[in-house]
């Protein structure tokens, strides 16, 4: 009999954005896409871990995650580290803020919703930098990006469409930010996103 690994489909994998936890989306032979959350609890003092170890337990003990995906599981557990080395912040320093930018925006215009939700939560996880949101509001290029997304929610996984309104809500509990917020219509984007989804709750019922 085949493994539950030998028929699961991996979608992504990357680093919850509040918790210490790898994110798995996968669906299987006979089953819908599904999201997996696998919590490694405190991760301070994962510098004494041996990573490709711990990755491997991960993979064993997970049967969504296929074998040939353990070095993917090392990246997300060593962004999971350094992240909890650095209270919870990932820490970008000015000058790479630009290669990071670069970096979300050709996961967010890729074609996949994969890739989308991929720099989604790349973005996301800069917000919990206060030095690095007002950098995240006046780039153009990403905020212009993001909310072309979110005015294409109705085509797009309710995830990634989640993944885009939670950051919109991060930068826009600070008033300052709200101009900008507004020159890019996030307000009334969000408002269709919330009646787009009282309408698919009321035909669902």
């Amino acid at each position: 009999m085949p493994s539950d690994q030998n028929t699961t489909r991996l979608h992504i994998l990357y680093a919850d954005p509040d918790e210490n936890a790898l994110v798995v989306e996968y669906s299987g032979h006979t089953t819908d896409r599904r999201t997996k959350k696998i919590v490694l609890g405190n991760l301070n003092d994962l510098n004494d871990v041996d990573v490709a170890s711990l990755a491997k337990k991960v993979v064993r003990k997970c049967d969504c995650i296929p074998e040939e995906c353990v070095e993917d599981v090392e990246d997300v557990i060593v962004e999971i580290r350094d992240r909890a080395s650095n209270d919870g912040v990932i820490s970008v320093t000015s000058e790479h803020f630009d290669q990071f930018v670069d970096e979300a925006l050709e996961l967010l215009y890729d074609s996949s919703h994969d890739k989308k939700l991929k720099g989604t939560i790349k973005v996301l996880s800069l917000c919990r930098d206060s030095r690095i949101l007002e950098d995240i509001v006046q780039n153009h290029q990403l905020m212009s990006a993001l909310s072309r997304l979110l005015g294409e929610s109705d085509s797009l996984p309710i995830d990634l469409t989640f993944g885009i309104g939670k950051l919109f809500l991060t930068l826009s509990l600070i008033e300052d930010f709200h101009e900008a917020l507004s020159s890019h219509r996030v307000g009334a984007l969000a408002l269709g996103v919330a009646e787009l989804e009282l309408k698919r709750v009321w035909h669902r019922g």
